[in-house]
Order: structure tokens, then sequence, then C-alpha cells
């Protein structure tokens, strides 16, 4: 695969465990060593703002899409490279997937999980075929999976959909599952009756 940039979902909150920023640095330090160019949601907080200066502060390039109703919540992060001010948050959404060869989640919360379901849901739709990694920091993603699992054995979700998404437990383990995507993935057969 081609890969040029990452976009990288994740919390925003200043309030969680140390090992949460550690893997939020390092995949900022990851990306920049790569260099690829990282793309998410222009905040200065939080996991948000702890992998974005990584990036910055290794030599690497950071674009940022911040709406402009957040500007108090979540401030944004003047040091991104290329910080856009958007009118709303599916803006925001929108710019950050057409910028984005794929996506790695980070643990967050419900904005987090928003992002993330709707990519997983636009492949699923057959709209983009880039792929989405959660990387399972401390656990956090554990039950989540195992959900996502359920919705597959009980009939939900075709097994096909499994492809569409992969966890790992390292941001190590996610650039190996970035570096074995092919060029062109194929959409798994889809039935739902």
């Amino acid at each position: 695969m081609n890969l040029k940039s990452v976009c990288v979902y994740c919390s925003a909150s200043n309030r969680l465990d140390g090992i949460y920023t550690e893997a939020a640095v390092e995949l900022g330090q990851e990306i920049a060593n790569r260099g690829l160019r990282m793309v998410y949601g222009g905040g200065n907080t939080g996991l948000m703002g702890a992998a974005s200066n990584a990036v910055i502060d290794n030599g690497g390039f950071v674009t940022g899409f911040s709406p402009e109703h957040l500007k108090d919540r979540e401030a944004p992060n003047n040091r991104v490279q290329d910080l856009h001010i958007v009118d709303t948050m599916h803006t925001r959404k929108q710019k950050m997937f057409e910028a984005s060869d794929a996506f790695i989640v980070l643990p967050g919360g419900f904005g987090t999980l928003d992002e993330t379901f709707e990519v997983i849901t636009w492949r699923q739709l057959g709209l983009h075929d880039k792929p989405v990694v959660l990387v399972n920091i401390n656990n956090y993603w554990t039950h989540l999976q195992e959900l996502m699992e359920r919705i597959i054995v009980e009939k939900f979700a075709s097994d096909g959909h499994r492809a569409f998404y992969s966890f790992v437990d390292s941001v190590p383990e996610a650039f190996k599952v970035l570096e074995n995507t092919p060029e062109l993935q194929q959409t798994p057969d889809i039935r739902w009756v």
C-alpha cells in the first residue's frame, strides 16, 4: 500500500492514565519517523495533543481540522503546520477522511467511537477500502472487540466484515498491519440474508 498519511482518532481528555499518553507519543514519533503525515481533529489536549506534538517534535508534518464551535472546549494546536478551522463536525470528519490513506484508533470516548464506526460503515457500504486499525492499549478496546465479534456471530453483519478493521495491542503492530495491506483491497462478498 502506498501509505502517505494516517488519520488518528483518539481522546481529547486530559484526565487519562499515563499509559494512554505514552502510546499517543509513541504513535506520533512513529508517524514522524516513517515520514508520514498525521491527519487528525486539530486539538491540543489529551491524546490528540500528545500525538500531534510528538509528530511535530520529531520533524513530522501534521494536518488538523478543528471545528469553530469547539475552540473553547478543545483548543486547536497552533503548532500544527496545516491547520484548518472548519464549520461543523461533519465537515471535520469528511475532510479528515479525504486527507487520509489509513486510520489508526487509539483509546477514546464517544467521539472516537463515532469517527471509527463511520469509517467502518463507509467501508461496509463500499465507499472506500482504507484500513482501520484499533490499538488496544491496556485492553481498552477488548470489550468492543468482543461486541463486534458478537455482531458477526449473531449475523447482524457478515463474516466478510471482519476484513474491514483490525485490533492490535501496540503501536508497532498497527504499522505491521498497514505494511501488509495490499495496494488494492478486495471488498469481501457480503451476504445479508
